[in-house]
């Protein structure tokens, strides 16, 4: 690929929302909502798949403060936005250790956690991990942005 056509690729993904929290439970979560009604702002969901895009942010929020940062309120987790005409993406970066999503597995019933990774991708058109930079990405395409789980 020629560095023209990596820098027009790369220009059409636009970033529509931006912010860095500490990591803490509380607002790491109180993003959650503003997220939402910014997505719904953009048309990238509707009402009724709310619940759906609001599970996979609140798990992987979650999963950065308690597995990523270690709960250190020291470091952040920030979340990004990026919108192109074909795609939304939902970028949550923390600061800790990589993680793997193609090795994530059904936990047992019996196991406590460990579901987060899997209903996300569930949830999601396609779930990526950028190692080098910490960032889970959740993309979603239009006219829904879930799956449908039927």
């Amino acid at each position: 690929m020629s560095a023209g056509s990596k820098k027009r690729k790369g220009m059409r993904a636009r970033v529509f929302y931006a912010r860095a929290v500490p990591s803490t439970l509380p607002d790491a979560l109180a993003l959650v909502d503003d997220i939402l009604h910014t997505l719904q702002a953009h048309g990238w969901i509707y009402s009724e798949n709310e619940c759906k895009i609001r599970l996979c942010l609140e798990e992987a929020l979650v999963n950065a403060v308690r597995h990523g940062n270690r709960d250190n309120p020291s470091q952040t987790v920030e979340v990004r936005l990026l919108e192109s005409p074909e795609c939304c993406k939902i970028q949550v970066r923390d600061e800790g250790k990589s993680l793997s999503v193609r090795r994530t597995t059904v936990p047992s019933p019996e196991q406590m956690g460990g579901r987060g990774l899997c209903l996300i991708r569930h949830y999601t058109q396609k779930v990526r991990y950028d190692k080098a930079r910490g960032i889970l990405e959740m993309i979603f395409t239009k006219p829904s942005i879930v799956r449908n789980s039927s």
